[in-house]
């Protein structure tokens, strides 16, 4: 009975030993800190999202995240440290590189791989979807770019057709040829393209206008072509600012600089708002008058319609002339144009409105130049009650007002942009209209059409705009040069004889020289003790036919002592020589003869 107690006893106890095991495996099984597993940084709604795996199974498997925006290792006593939710944490980030961490339970820091080079890109737009260039002109589109993490900003272009347009590494676009074709902007997942239209019909502004230019001739263009100059003027006052001060400008530049014709003075035959006469010597409507298409703009003619550039009967002038533009009619046409709508209007000081009402006209004279009030798209005008003259500033230096107008005095008789000294343009113009009330807005106003650039953009210009002649200027030097070496004759000479005699000579040359080549003989006697042997080692021709020979006198034996020898050499040279310069193995002269014959 003893005996089974205890053995009741013990196996009890076994039983309890074994609880007590399997509990303490248990615990530390379920309560042994997890290790997070399958680590990713990702983004999301603008935020770094951290995810991972842990075992759910384990009662202690918090984990916590942080990022840092610095290399600096993040310590477990961080405040920036965040309990996970969800086997996820989430972090508003910005424009940085970015490093996320995860720690468990056991304080054991985990660098999240790959998050320093997450980013996401949140804008990516280009100020032109569309643009219009002259054959050689360039243009730089205007990227915004707003992204969040870590986005290297090297934008890749590319073009469609090189043959059209081609564009460089920092987005410079350059018209080639005519056509159309695309240019790509490309950025990690983020693509924009912008469409190219390379055209003849205008051309690169130059940086003055240039009276040369031939007149416009009757019938240049098709609806199709001036559909396009329209499209191509609007898009250029749109660009800088429709209804403001630049967009004004811009107009006013467009004529004299990029339409590659002179548009002719022409006295008007009347106007809108006084006979109600169109289209003859003004034309009060958006775009340009270069194709019968435009006549259903014109209500009322005197002796039109005509177009720009087709003979029409002047009133004022007596007789037939290709139409245009008259001073007063350039200026309503290019604020019109503009998006500000004055009416058909005169230029001058009449006691009815026209142009100079439409700003604060002062005197004109150097104390306001001085001043600064006077601004490119400001308004110029000299004259009286019977009549005036109106023009526009469309540009400005530390020197002189760029002035753009149609002038009807020789040789100046058309739309074109005149240059005046500030220190005497008052005498020319008597008044200047300022324009701020009228235009409210500046918009992207520039003092002048082109940049002043410093010597090397210049350079790097000039190269652009004149690549086919410096490659063709390269490549004829090339030719020439190598024709040159080819064809020329080549200098060489010729060893007729070289021994060693007998007898006795002393040290000596032979020197002949005539206009088509030179022969030399080299003696290098000796005294009768040994016997010796001269040999050429080296001749060296430069091109002004100086010639420097390098001689080795070596002795042969001693056996024959009482030998008389005279080692010579004789060299044939098939040009003329000039200076000689002889000299033996140990650097010892042997003579330099000038020109002996």
């Amino acid at each position: 009975m003893k005996a089974k107690a205890v053995k009741i006893i013990s196996i009890f106890l076994i039983m309890i030993i074994d609880l007590l095991l399997l509990t303490r495996v248990t615990y530390f099984r379920y309560y042994e800190p997890s290790s997070p597993t399958l680590l990713k940084a990702t983004i999301k709604d603008n935020k770094m999202v951290i995810s991972f795996n842990v075992n759910e199974q384990q009662l202690n498997n918090k984990v916590y995240c942080t990022i840092k925006d610095n290399d600096d290792l993040p310590k477990n006593t961080d405040k920036t440290w965040v309990l996970s939710k969800n086997n996820q944490c989430s972090f508003e980030i910005s424009k940085n590189t970015y490093k996320a961490y995860v720690m468990s339970s056991d304080n054991k820091v985990i660098f999240v791989d790959g998050s320093d080079k997450i980013g996401s890109i949140t804008k990516f737009e280009v100020n032109k979807n569309k643009i219009y260039l002259a054959i050689n002109d360039t243009y730089t589109p205007t990227l915004t770019l707003d992204y969040i993490g870590n986005v290297k900003s090297d934008i890749k272009w590319t073009s469609n057709d090189n043959k059209i347009a081609s564009v460089d590494g920092n987005g410079k676009i350059k018209g080639i040829s005519k056509g159309e074709t695309k240019i790509i902007a490309a950025l990690m997942d983020k693509e924009i393209s912008i469409d190219v239209i390379v055209t003849d019909l205008i051309v690169k502004k130059p940086k003055e206008f240039s009276n040369k230019k031939q007149y416009l001739p009757c019938g240049k263009y098709s609806k199709e072509e001036n559909d396009l100059l329209d499209t191509i003027l609007e898009d250029r006052i749109n660009t800088v600012g429709y209804k403001t001060r630049a967009g004004a400008v811009e107009a006013a530049r467009f004529l004299p600089l990029e339409f590659p014709y002179k548009i002719r003075y022409f006295s008007e035959n009347g106007r809108e708002a006084t006979n109600g006469v169109q289209g003859e010597g003004r034309y009060y409507n958006k775009g340009l008058y270069l194709h019968s298409s435009r006549f259903k703009n014109i209500k009322k003619t005197a002796h039109g319609p005509q177009t720009w550039g087709c003979s029409i009967y002047s009133n004022p002038s007596h007789g037939k002339r290709a139409n245009g533009l008259d001073c007063s009619g350039f200026i309503s046409w290019v604020l019109l144009n503009a998006g500000f709508d004055v009416g058909d209007i005169g230029a001058g000081l009449a006691p009815h409105l026209d142009l100079t009402d439409y700003g604060q006209r002062i005197n004109f004279n150097y104390d306001v130049v001085k001043s600064g009030k006077v601004k490119v798209g400001d308004l110029l005008s000299s004259g009286g009650v019977n009549g005036g003259h109106i023009a526009m500033i469309a540009g400005e230096d530390d020197t002189y007002y760029y002035v753009a107008e149609s002038l009807w005095t020789p040789p100046n008789v058309s739309v074109g942009i005149y240059k005046y000294a500030k220190k005497t343009i008052f005498n020319r113009y008597y008044y200047v209209v300022l324009m701020d009330s009228y235009y409210k807005e500046d918009g992207k106003l520039t003092k002048l059409w082109y940049k002043e650039v410093w010597i090397m953009d210049f350079i790097e210009e000039f190269i652009e705009d004149n690549i086919k002649v410096i490659v063709i200027t390269f490549i004829i030097i090339f030719v020439v040069l190598a024709l040159y070496f080819i064809l020329r004759e080549k200098k060489t000479y010729e060893i007729v004889e070289c021994q060693s005699n007998g007898g006795y000579f002393e040290r000596s040359i032979t020197y002949k020289n005539d206009k088509d080549s030179c022969d030399l003989i080299i003696n290098a006697g000796s005294k009768p003790t040994s016997t010796y042997t001269l040999k050429v080692k080296k001749v060296k021709i430069s091109r002004k036919n100086n010639i420097e020979i390098l001689v080795e006198n070596k002795k042969l034996s001693d056996e024959t002592k009482e030998s008389f020898t005279n080692p010579y050499c004789k060299i044939k040279f098939n040009f003329p020589c000039n200076d000689v310069y002889v000299k033996d193995n140990h650097n010892r002269i042997y003579s330099l003869l000038n020109n002996v014959n």
